[in-house]
């Protein structure tokens, strides 16, 4: 930049967006400012050039050398973009002092040449700009997604829905210590025999299973609900405000679901079963983890009994005592598909 404008003797470059403020400039102190009350700047942020001439008894080049009593020539000129549109102004400052009078007005003339040649050049920059922009945020988020879902499923992933599990947690305490007691239930989802679909047709049959149970999971749940894919066919489903009566009945919802689903492959109908284990944050718990392996114990307990049920422990008998609205639960819970 400095070795193009020093030929034709420019001391200062300051570049404004469309809002007028300073997004460069080779007195990089000045980046980030504004003045709203500069007249010539807003002549040139609605489209036209506007130029003058001024004594300046000090100022430093662009390499640093410091010049006194110095005619600057003073000129703002309109970024515009591929349409014309103004996306900002440039301001220049030019030494004139060795100029003479007569050939003043050329120099004018060379300076609206340069900052043609200038604003040309800053308008591409803004358009590659911008792509990159873009590119770059499309980027941030394709990294997000990678970093927060499932890419087979479109749920959380194991880290994210276990990281939600204990915001929720940490949320109910809160509201718990305010004097309040919020129900939080947890539910745990196995696919049954999934080791034999993926035997008999497949890994790509098996992949389409876990999407389909995944979609049958999303579909049932509430806008706060939350669900992830825990393990390989196994997911995690976290239900704020929710006691063991309604969780329970979320799951059985579920339940009959995923047993309604077909997966068609080769012209073969598959049909597809789950087990759900279902469980609540107790009221003198302090985080999920005593939950989750309630809930894991009522898995067990759906899978022993036989698949396609909805268990939970006698553990549970305290949860069911202590929560409004839970009903008491004397042996292992089963609900039969």
């Amino acid at each position: 930049m400095n070795h193009f404008l020093t030929p034709y003797d420019i001391v200062k470059i300051k570049v404004f967006s469309r809002v007028g403020e300073i997004i460069y400039s080779t007195d990089h102190a000045l980046i980030g400012e504004k003045n709203p009350d500069n007249r010539r700047l807003q002549i040139a942020l609605s489209g036209l050039s506007s130029s003058t001439k001024q004594l300046k008894g000090e100022i430093s080049d662009l390499r640093g050398e410091k010049h006194f009593d110095v005619d600057l020539v003073e000129t703002y000129i309109p970024i515009k973009n591929a349409q014309g549109m103004v996306e900002g102004s440039f301001e220049i400052y030019q030494n004139v002092t060795q100029s003479s009078l007569e050939s003043r007005h050329g120099v004018l003339e060379s300076l609206f040449t340069l900052g043609t040649i200038l604003a040309l050049s800053f308008s591409l920059s803004f358009l590659v700009v911008r792509k990159a922009t873009k590119e770059l945020a499309q980027a941030q988020q394709l990294l997000h997604t990678m970093a927060t879902l499932d890419p087979l499923t479109g749920l959380y992933n194991r880290g994210m829905i276990t990281g939600a599990a204990e915001e929720e947690t940490a949320r109910t305490l809160r509201r718990r210590f305010a004097e309040e007691s919020p129900p939080f239930s947890l539910v745990m989802i196995d696919i049954d025999k999934f080791k034999d679909i993926n035997d008999k047709y497949g890994h790509p049959v098996g992949d389409m299973v876990i999407q389909e149970v995944a979609a049958s999971i999303r579909s049932s749940l509430r806008g706060y609900d939350r669900a992830g894919r825990y393990g390989g066919e196994e997911f995690l489903v976290l239900l704020p405000d929710t006691n063991l009566d309604g969780a329970t009945l979320l799951a059985e919802r579920v339940r009959i679901a995923v047993e309604q689903l077909r997966i068609v492959s080769n012209e073969q109908s598959i049909a597809v079963t789950a087990s759900f284990g279902v469980a609540s944050i107790l009221p003198d718990e302090l985080d999920y983890q005593g939950a989750l392996k309630r809930a894991d114990e009522g898995l067990y307990i759906a899978k022993n009994e036989g698949r396609n049920r909805v268990g939970c422990t006698t553990s549970m008998l305290r949860a069911s005592e202590m929560t409004p609205h839970a009903d008491v639960v004397e042996k292992p819970f089963t609900r039969q598909g």
